[in-house]
Order: structure tokens, then C-alpha cells, then sequence
């Protein structure tokens, strides 16, 4: 069937999706407008709750990370609070400490000394993981991607590909939600794939 400027507007007007969506949406449903509406309600409210799942994830998160701050704040303080009992002798030298534990503490200052490169590694390790989850969703046989950190999950996201149709459903994946969690937890957080037969795969 002939996709028309009317059947085209007829779609948009019903949706208000992009209009390459609402194209490619008629293509799939050869010429429907019908079933291009449905197609594209269904991938509005499957994003819809995708985002709001994220979000939730991404709130649940960001609670952890402030509990954790101010867990670290608090040992912190018992600390600082410790070092004052100990009083004027460990005044005399503030590195006699570091000295004494031996090489490995002072690689451990170091290490420490050279924590503005985290920010970019991380970065990097969540777009080549976001690049690597693209390419094998462009394979097929994905139907959700789950990223854990300690055994815990983080996020999980369903992959409507195949429901959808081509670029539609591929466009719709929240992969902006995917980098930020794997931007917040680099290295320390694990990437899987749940195929369509029901096999996980670590990436």
C-alpha cells in the first residue's frame, strides 16, 4: 500500500511521534494507519514505563550513594576525633605512618593523588559498554538488558525490538539511562543479556 502525506498526518495527529517514526511505522504496517497507531501507543507506553522504571532506578541509587557519603563522613569524623586523643606526638611527623606501613601505603597515596582520571575512565568504560549493547542488540535474539552491581540490580530494561519493528524499537531503548548507571558505577558494576531462549550472557 502507497504511503501518503494523509495517511502520514492522520498517524501524526494521533501520536504526535516524530515523523520518521510514523513512517517507518507505516512501512511496517504496510500502509495500516491503524496498526502504525497501535504500533506506535504500544512503543510510547513500553518507553514510558521503561523511564519510569529507570528513573526509579536511578533514584534508588542515588539514595544508596548519599547514605554511603554520609556513612564515610561520619568514620571520617570518629577518625579526626581518634588522631586528636593520640595528641602532640603525631604531630611531629603527619607521614610517619605512611612511612612505616612501607611502599605499598605510599603507592596507595599516590594512587589517590591520581583520582581525576576515574571520572574518564568510567565515562569510557560505559560508552564502549553502551557501543558493545548496541551492536549485539542490532544482532538479535535480545530480549532484556540487566546491570547489576554486588549481585544487586541496578537496572533492567526490556528490549521490544522485535515487538516494535526495526529502528523504532531500537530508538526507543533508554540508552542515555544505560550509560548514566554504568557512567555512576564503572568497573564496579556487571553488563548481561537475556536472550530470547532464555540464556544469560555477561558482556
Amino acid at each position: 500500500m502507497e504511503i501518503t502525506i494523509e495517511l502520514i498526518e492522520k498517524v501524526l495527529d494521533a501520536t504526535d511521534a516524530d515523523y520518521k517514526v510514523v513512517k517507518q511505522a507505516l512501512l511496517d504496517a504496510d500502509g495500516d494507519a491503524d496498526a502504525a497507531i497501535a504500533a506506535i501507543k504500544e512503543a510510547q507506553a513500553a518507553k514510558e514505563a521503561e523511564e519510569a522504571a529507570a528513573r526509579e532506578a536511578a533514584e534508588a541509587a542515588a539514595k544508596e550513594a548519599e547514605e554511603a557519603a554520609a556513612r564515610e563522613a561520619e568514620e571520617a569524623g570518629q577518625t579526626e576525633a581518634a588522631q586528636e586523643d593520640v595528641g602532640p606526638e603525631s604531630e611531629a611527623d603527619p607521614d610517619a605512618e605512611t612511612r612505616a606501613a612501607g611502599p605499598e601505603a605510599e603507592n596507595q597515596e599516590e594512587a589517590k593523588e591520581g583520582d581525576w582520571t576515574t571520572d574518564w575512565t568510567t565515562d569510557k568504560f560505559a560508552d564502549d559498554m553502551v557501543e558493545k549493547l548496541k551492536k549485539r542488540v542490532k544482532e538479535g535474539n535480545v530480549d532484556q538488558i540487566v546491570v547489576t552491581k554486588d549481585d544487586k540490580t541496578i537496572l533492567s530494561i526490556p528490549v521490544n525490538v522485535g515487538i516494535v519493528g526495526g529502528l523504532i524499537g531500537f530508538a526507543l531503548i533508554p540508552w542515555a539511562v544505560i550509560f548514566g548507571a554504568l557512567a555512576a558505577y564503572g568497573l564496579n558494576c556487571k553488563v548481561k543479556i537475556v536472550t530470547s531462549d532464555g540464556k544469560d550472557e555477561e558482556l
